[in-house]
């Protein structure tokens, strides 16, 4: 079901019980962690975040264009020509994310894109260049940085081609952890319908047309 802009939504708690009715105008998102967001203009896509209570209330006075979900008690959110900033829970600014270096005198790269989620503690970053890494709660910058890249579950994330030693053309693909070690290599040659979301679920991960445990046994 896709949310319409033109009715009022109501909230329900997990339990069925009604927490506010017709309180919401715009059109909604799933609440997480206590939090939703409304997008509250679909034609210049204005973005605010609201708490899943009886009388929600919104969190921030910017308007944003584009925003994620909160976890880790924090939301990416992107203000009209401004670069990726994080909010906390309560509407404070976390940190920014726009440029970094990966060490000194590195060059600087501009953070183009990132997740809309928190996961193991970890958010996936896409620099301008189309290479991917991982920041931390603090927004540091801890593992990276690969050619392709999943966002971690369960502990582990599966990526492709470490810069220094891979080219985009001949991607060898892994799994590591949270620490960025290598837990196992996967035996999948590369091919473009590979370059597609791949998480494990409850211990298996579906990737390249095989299924792979956690040691990266098929």
């Amino acid at each position: 079901m896709t949310p319409s802009s033109s009715v009022n939504w109501s909230l329900i708690g997990v339990d069925g019980t009604l927490l506010c009715k017709d309180e919401i105008t715009g059109s909604p998102s799933v609440v997480v962690n206590g939090v939703f967001s409304v997008t509250e203009s679909p034609y210049e896509r204005t973005i605010s975040y609201y708490t899943a209570e009886k009388t929600p209330k919104r969190i921030h006075d910017a308007e944003y264009i584009d925003g994620g979900f909160c976890t880790e008690d924090l939301i990416p959110v992107v203000e009209k020509e401004q670069g990726i900033t994080f909010i906390r829970k309560s509407g404070e600014e976390a940190f920014a994310l726009n440029e970094y270096a990966l060490g000194p005198g590195d060059e600087t790269k501009h953070v183009q894109a990132v997740n809309a989620y928190f996961s193991d503690g970890l958010c996936l970053y896409k620099n301008e260049d189309g290479h991917y890494g991982y920041i931390n709660t603090k927004g540091d910058i801890v593992i990276g940085e690969y050619a392709y890249a999943n966002p971690f579950s369960e502990g582990l994330a599966v990526v492709g081609g470490k810069l220094e030693d891979e080219s985009e053309d001949d991607l060898c693909f892994e799994v590591i952890d949270t620490k960025g070690k290598t837990v196992a290599k996967l035996d999948v040659a590369f091919n473009p319908d590979n370059v597609r979301p791949a998480v494990y679920s409850d211990g298996l991960l579906f990737f390249g047309g095989k299924v792979f445990n956690r040691k990266g046994e098929i």
